[in-house]
C-alpha cells in the first residue's frame, strides 16, 4: 500500500530515474501514438460540439449572418437585438445567488453512526476550503455562465501542493517537570483553545511549555538555553482546486453512451510553457526533448487548444513560449493481464513527459460534466440559445425593417411651393427670421413638415409575439411591456391561483437547472473528500468561528458520507423568516426564553445577519437583583421544606422499624400464655378424671421395681467381685509356686 507521501508525489509527478527513456516499468507502457489514437477517435464528436459552440456563441453575441448583409444593402440597418444575451443576463443571478448567498455550501451526512464525527469534520474542511482556499465567486460565476452560454459545464478537481525549504533560527530548550506549573498550564490551554491568535503572540518558552506538557501529559517547563539554525520544509499550498474547463479543451470518449462515468478516457489540453511545467511541482521528465522553437501552440492547427483566445502573438524566449500539453486520464492494460487500470499521462507533441497510475484516491477520472438542458442519449446539453435562435432572428429582421422604414423618411425637413418666397424672404425663412410670402400662397397648404411614418401594428405585434414565445420557452420574466410583466401577474382580473401557477412554473424550471448544478458540485465534493483524507497534513487548523479553532486530523476524514448542498434563495429565506416570526408572535410569552432565543437566532441567520445571530445565541439576560433574591429565598424555603419532609420520613421509618421489632416478642409472649393456659386446662382435666393419681401409683411402682432391680444388680456385682478376688488369689499362689518350687526330700 502506498503511503501518504508517495500518493502526494504521484499526484505531483512520478519519480523515476531521468536517464531512462521509459517512464515506467510496466510491461505494456502506452506510447504517445497509442494515446493519440484515442484523441483522434474523439475528434469527430469534438468537432461537432465545436460547431455548435461556434453557432451558440455567435447567437449570444449577435454575430450571426443577419448582421452582415450581402453587397448592395450597405445602406440597410445592421442592428441585431441581443435577445439571447438578455435572457442569459437574467438567468445568471438566479443560478449563482443560491450558492453565493450561503457561506456553508456543503452539508455532510454520515452513512453509519461511526462516521458522525468524521462527517462533521469533513463539512468543516469542505466549507473552509471553498470559502478561503478557492475563489468561490469566480468559480460559481464561471460554472453558471458555462452552463447558460454553452449548454454544458465540465468541472475538474485537482490538488495543489507547493513547498520550499527555508533556514530558520530556532531556540534550544531545556525541559523540567514541575507540578507547580499546573495552574498556569490550565490557563494557557484555555487560551490556546479560545483565542489561538492571542496564544500565538506568547513567548516561545510558554508556547513550548504547553506543547511539551501536552506531549508528556504532565506539567513541563521549557527554558531557552541556546539557538540553532535548522532547515525546514514550509508548505505554501496544500488544498484542492476546482476548475471550470473550456469545452473546446476536453476530449471525451465517444463510446460512453452519454454518461461520463462510463468514459474509458478523457483528454484535457491546455496551454503551458517550459517555465510553467518546471514550476508546477509535478516531476515531469523529458522536458529537454521538447523543441520549443517548432513545437508551440501556434504550430498545431489540427489540434484545438481553446484555452486561449490569443492565436497570433507568442513569446520569443523559450521559457515563456506557449506550447500545448495533453493530459490523458483513462484506463489501459499496462501489465498484459487484459484488465485495464486507471493511468495518467501527459505529452507535448511527440514527447511523453509523465506516465503514472491514477494518483486520485478514488481512482476515477477527475472530471464532472453537467448539462444545462439535457438531450436524450447525448453527452452534452443545450443552452437557451438553441431555443431562442429563431426568435432572435425574427425580432432582428422586424426591427431592422422598422429602422429602415424610419431611416428612409425625411424627418424634420420642410418643403414649400415654388414662387412662395422671393429671394430675400426665402433667406429670412431659412435663417429662422420673420418673412413675407407671396399672395395666392397659403403656408398651411403650400408648406409641408416631414415626419417619421407610423410603424405598422403588425410589426409591433410580431415582436411582442416573439418576446412572449421566448419567455415561455425559457421561463424567464423580462418584465417588459409584453409577456409576463407586473400588470399581467398583478391585475385585478387575474386570480391568485393563476399568478401562483405562472410563478411556480418559472421557479420549477430554475430549480431543475439548480438541481443539476448541485449534482455536479456534490460529485466534485466527494472527490475532494477522498483527496482530503489522503493529501491533507496530519493537522490542519481550520477557522470555524471568530474565536474557536478546531484541529482536523487527517485520519478522521475517512468514511462513507452522503453529501448535500444547501441551496438558499432570498425568497425562500424570507418565507421561512416570516413563518418563524409569525410563530414567535403567535406564541408570545408562552414559549420559554430558550425557545424564543433559538427562533430569533434562526431568523437572523435567514436574514443574513451573522453578527446578530451570534449575539442572540450567546446572549444571557442579566438577572434582576430583587427577582434573584426572591428566587434564592424561595429556593431556601423549598430546601428547608424538603429537609423537614426528609426528617419526618426518617422518623416514621425508625418507628416502623421499632414496631416491626416488637412483633416477634409479642407473638412469643402470646404463644407462652397460650401454652400455660393449655397446660392448666389439661392438669385440671387429669385431676378430675384420676389420671394424675393413677400416674402417681404407676410412678411409685416403677420406682420400687427399679430399686429392687438395682439391689439385685448390686448383689450380682458383689458375687462377681468375690469370684474375681478368689481367682486372683489362686493365680498369685500359682505364680509363687512356679517361682519357688518345693525342695526334694533327702529321705527319698
Amino acid at each position: 500500500m502506498q503511503t501518504f507521501d508517495e500518493d502526494k508525489q504521484n499526484l505531483m509527478g512520478h519519480t523515476i530515474d531521468p536517464s531512462t527513456f521509459r517512464l515506467t516499468d510496466w510491461k505494456k507502457e502506452p506510447t504517445v501514438e497509442d494515446l493519440r489514437e484515442d484523441l483522434m477517435m474523439a475528434k469527430p464528436l469534438h468537432q461537432e460540439i465545436e460547431a455548435n459552440l461556434d453557432r451558440w456563441e455567435k447567437n449570444l453575441r449577435a454575430q450571426n449572418a443577419s448582421q452582415n448583409p450581402s453587397s448592395g444593402t450597405e445602406k440597410r440597418s445592421k442592428i441585431q437585438p441581443k435577445l439571447i444575451r438578455k435572457h442569459a443576463e437574467w438567468r445568471y443571478p438566479t443560478l449563482t445567488e443560491p450558492f453565493l448567498s450561503n457561506n456553508r455550501v456543503f452539508d455532510v451526512q454520515p452513512v453509519t453512526w461511526e462516521d458522525v464525527e468524521a462527517a462533521k469534520q469533513n463539512a468543516l474542511v469542505l466549507n473552509y476550503q471553498f470559502e478561503t482556499k478557492m475563489n468561490k465567486v469566480a468559480l460559481i460565476d464561471r460554472y453558471a455562465r458555462s452552463l447558460v452560454d454553452k449548454g454544458s459545464a465540465i468541472l475538474r478537481a485537482t490538488w495543489v501542493y507547493e513547498d520550499h525549504k527555508v533556514k530558520k533560527t530556532e531556540p534550544v530548550f531545556e525541559y523540567v517537570f514541575d507540578d507547580n506549573f499546573m495552574e498556569q498550564l490550565n490557563e494557557l490551554l484555555a487560551l490556546k483553545q479560545e483565542n489561538p491568535n492571542e496564544f500565538s503572540r506568547l513567548s516561545p518558552e510558554l508556547k513550548e511549555s504547553v506543547f511539551a506538557s501536552e506531549e508528556n501529559s504532565r506539567p513541563v517547563v521549557a527554558t531557552i538555553v541556546g539557538e540553532q539554525e535548522v532547515e525546514v520544509i514550509e508548505v505554501v499550498k496544500n488544498h484542492p482546486q476546482v476548475d471550470v474547463c473550456n469545452l473546446r479543451s476536453v476530449y471525451i470518449d465517444p463510446t460512453c453512451d452519454g454518461d461520463i462515468e462510463k468514459a474509458n478516457f478523457i483528454i484535457y489540453s491546455y496551454e503551458t510553457s517550459l517555465s510553467d511545467l518546471k514550476r508546477s511541482g509535478r516531476k515531469y521528465r523529458n522536458l529537454e526533448k521538447i523543441h520549443v522553437e517548432s513545437e508551440n501552440a501556434l504550430s498545431q492547427p489540427d489540434e484545438s487548444f481553446g484555452s486561449s483566445k490569443n492565436t497570433i502573438t507568442n513569446f520569443k524566449d523559450n521559457p515563456r513560449k506557449k506550447i500545448t500539453a495533453y493530459e490523458y486520464w483513462g484506463f489501459r492494460d499496462i501489465d498484459g493481464s487484459g484488465i485495464t487500470v486507471p493511468i495518467l499521462a501527459t505529452w507535448v507533441e511527440n514527447v511523453c513527459i509523465e506516465m503514472v497510475e491514477n494518483p486520485m484516491p478514488d481512482k476515477k477520472l477527475p472530471f464532472v460534466l453537467v448539462p444545462y438542458l439535457p438531450v436524450d442519449e447525448e453527452l452534452y446539453g443545450e443552452p437557451d440559445g438553441e431555443l431562442l435562435e429563431d426568435n432572435q432572428q425574427i425580432i432582428g429582421a422586424v426591427s431592422r425593417g422598422m429602422i429602415d422604414l424610419m431611416a428612409k423618411s425625411a424627418n424634420s425637413q420642410t418643403g414649400f411651393a415654388k414662387g412662395m418666397f422671393d429671394n430675400t424672404n426665402r433667406t429670412r425663412f431659412l435663417n429662422g427670421h420673420d418673412y413675407e410670402y407671396n399672395p395666392n400662397f397659403d403656408p398651411k397648404i403650400h408648406m409641408n413638415m416631414h415626419k417619421y411614418p407610423e410603424v405598422p401594428n403588425s410589426a409591433l405585434g410580431m415582436i411582442n409575439l416573439m418576446t412572449i414565445d421566448a419567455e415561455s420557452l425559457t421561463g424567464i420574466k423580462s418584465f417588459g411591456s409584453g409577456g409576463m410583466n407586473a400588470n399581467a401577474l398583478g391585475s385585478a382580473s387575474a386570480s391568485s391561483a393563476a399568478v401562483r401557477g405562472v410563478l411556480d412554473a418559472a421557479t420549477k424550471r430554475e430549480m431543475s437547472i439548480l438541481r443539476r448544478m448541485v449534482a455536479g458540485l456534490v460529485a466534485i465534493g466527494k472527490k475532494i473528500v477522498s483527496m482530503n483524507a489522503v493529501f491533507l497534513q496530519d493537522q490542519e487548523v481550520i477557522r470555524v468561528t471568530n474565536n474557536n479553532f478546531v484541529a482536523i486530523s487527517r485520519d478522521a476524514l475517512a468514511g462513507e458520507f452522503d453529501l448535500a448542498i444547501t441551496i438558499s434563495t432570498p425568497e425562500a429565506d424570507e418565507a421561512k423568516a416570516a413563518e418563524m416570526s409569525f410563530v414567535l408572535q403567535t406564541m408570545g410569552n408562552n414559549l420559554p426564553f430558550s425557545f424564543s432565543q433559538m427562533i430569533l437566532s434562526e431568523i437572523a441567520a435567514l436574514r443574513k445577519m451573522p453578527h446578530l445571530e451570534h449575539a442572540i445565541k450567546n446572549y444571557q439576560p442579566e438577572p434582576d437583583p430583587l427577582a434573584e433574591r426572591d428566587r434564592m429565598a424561595e429556593i431556601s424555603l423549598k430546601e428547608a421544606q424538603a429537609a423537614l419532609y426528609q426528617a419526618q420520613a426518617l422518623e416514621a421509618r425508625a418507628k416502623a422499624q421499632v414496631n416491626g421489632a416488637k412483633v416477634p416478642v409479642e407473638q412469643a409472649r402470646a404463644e407462652n400464655l397460650q401454652a400455660k393456659a393449655d397446660a392448666d386446662r389439661i392438669k385440671m382435666a387429669n385431676e378430675d378424671s384420676g389420671v394424675n393419681h393413677q400416674r402417681e401409683l404407676e410412678k411409685t411402682e416403677q420406682q420400687a421395681q427399679k430399686a429392687a432391680e438395682l439391689q439385685y444388680l448390686k448383689g450380682l456385682q458383689q458375687q462377681d467381685q468375690m469370684a474375681m478376688q478368689h481367682d486372683s488369689e489362686l493365680l498369685q499362689q500359682q505364680a509363687m509356686n512356679e517361682l519357688n518350687p518345693p525342695k526334694a526330700s533327702t529321705n527319698s
